[in-house]
């Protein structure tokens, strides 16, 4: 037994090391790139000098307002995108399953609408603040939870439903124990979808016309030449978007450990699940997000009203690289 353990964790090891080779040989290349003059040093800093640059700048806490406003963004057009698509998916598809025939195509066209476009016509309804910010990242998140829904619901195995009306079973009964089970995977899977396209698009929206957050950071290095910031923000942001992707892979496979688990009835069934204290801790952080999130917001804008722009990246970085 102890030499099948260490002989599955060698296993272990090797097949991280594999998976891992690819990025490990192009941080490499990027270390040595500048300092062999295959790369300009003036565009391509070392990958070290970056590294060092990141941990500086979040060490001294100068990068948490960013990284907060810009989750808090994310968060909040997730929720709004989920109390519109969950409910009118679950309607549309067992109230009024015949409008999905007609409201189809309409729902398809409109989902291929990009919210950079309508940005003008969000801005007429919502005015220019945090709220169009949020109605572009909920637009973009509605879809792929709208059609996850409805495809869901389609596919629940009719046999199901047609044993609980033979025994009886009330229709909340039925929706929590056969319908929103069946449904969940997908549910989960349109919710992923969307907090991947809302992450990197409010990146995207935070480079025009707003005061704080990811975008923003990028936006102030390039237009102060700040090369390593840019490299700097850039790692944060894909590092925060790998990080989402485990994330959201992790709650998966506890949510349904069902369906990733080959083995029902296994003992590791029960590690898969949730603890107490797994959900206590998830929902804290949800709750510092949306908290935190909105403080940030207001300083900034704030600080985006009274100061000029020298000023703002002096309270903002504490030092005043960006001249």
């Amino acid at each position: 037994m102890k030499g099948n353990s260490k002989s599955g964790r060698i296993f272990t090891l090797k097949n991280i090391l594999i998976k891992s080779s690819g990025v490990l040989i192009f941080i490499v290349l990027w270390e040595i790139a500048p300092r062999l003059g295959w790369a300009d040093k003036q565009f391509v800093p070392s990958f070290s000098e970056v590294s060092n640059e990141l941990i500086r700048l979040l060490a001294r806490g100068d990068l948490t307002m960013h990284i907060m406003v810009s989750l808090w963004r994310v968060l909040v057009g997730l929720i709004v995108a989920s109390l519109i698509a969950i409910p009118l998916g679950f309607i549309l598809s067992k109230s009024c399953p015949f409008l999905i025939e007609i409201l189809n195509p309409m729902l398809r066209f409109l989902s291929q609408a990009n919210p950079f476009t309508l940005g003008p016509i969000f801005i007429l309804f919502f005015g220019v603040g945090e709220l169009v910010k949020v109605s572009m990242i909920a637009w973009a998140c509605i879809w792929p939870i709208l059609f996850n829904v409805i495809t869901g619901i389609k596919v629940v195995d009719p046999a199901l439903e047609r044993s609980a009306r033979a025994l009886n079973i009330s229709h909340f009964q039925s929706f929590t124990k056969i319908l929103l089970p069946s449904v969940g995977p997908w549910i989960y899977t349109g919710l992923s979808t969307g907090v991947e396209i809302s992450f990197f698009m409010v990146v995207a929206a935070e480079m025009i016309g707003t005061s704080a957050g990811l975008g923003w950071l990028v936006h102030n290095a390039g237009m102060n030449n700040k090369v390593v910031w840019i490299y700097s923000a850039a790692v944060l942001i894909i590092a925060l978007g790998v990080f989402i992707k485990w994330f959201l892979r992790y709650t998966y496979d506890r949510l349904f450990f069902w369906k990733t688990n080959t083995d029902f009835y296994s003992e590791d069934k029960e590690h898969k699940r949730f603890d107490k204290s797994e959900v206590i801790f998830i929902i804290f952080m949800l709750v510092v997000i949306l908290g935190f999130g909105a403080q940030q917001i207001k300083r900034a804008d704030y600080v985006s009203k009274n100061m000029g722009a020298h000023d703002h990246m002096e309270l903002y970085k504490g030092t005043g690289d960006f001249q």
